[in-house]
């Protein structure tokens, strides 16, 4: 009964924490948006299977990154106040991660449906 009392906690954890996300961070509300956005269109323009899973993908890696981007630079912000190159190299790195994941998310966008609005 433990072990599953444990994973029903886990759950709550992860759970809180992308609810906390979402209510702290200005960039996951953002992404948010883009996700409603295109789940709209993927609904409106009845995408195929694999564009879905294309679409769920691309909306999936941009959190999780946002995720970790955002634990990394509270982690960092804890570890040193002041600035710090080496903080700020860390940072950036970690930024660059969900900037790369909304590149190929607007790659996957454009090409699921420019094809559709272009018809």
């Amino acid at each position: 009964m433990t072990y599953i009392r444990r994973r029903k906690d886990a759950f709550r954890y992860a759970f809180s924490g992308i609810i906390a996300s979402v209510r702290n961070e200005h960039h996951m509300r953002i992404h948010l948006v883009a996700a409603a956005i295109a789940t709209a269109a993927g609904l409106y323009f009845r995408i195929g299977a694999m564009e879905w899973v294309a679409v769920i993908g691309c909306i999936v890696l941009v959190m999780v990154c946002e995720l970790f981007n955002t634990a990394v630079e509270r982690i960092c912000d804890l570890i040193r106040v002041t600035q710090d190159p080496r903080i700020k190299y860390i940072k950036d790195i970690s930024s660059g991660a969900v900037l790369l994941s909304c590149i190929l998310a607007l790659a996957v966008a454009a090409a699921v449906f420019c094809p559709k609005l272009l018809c």
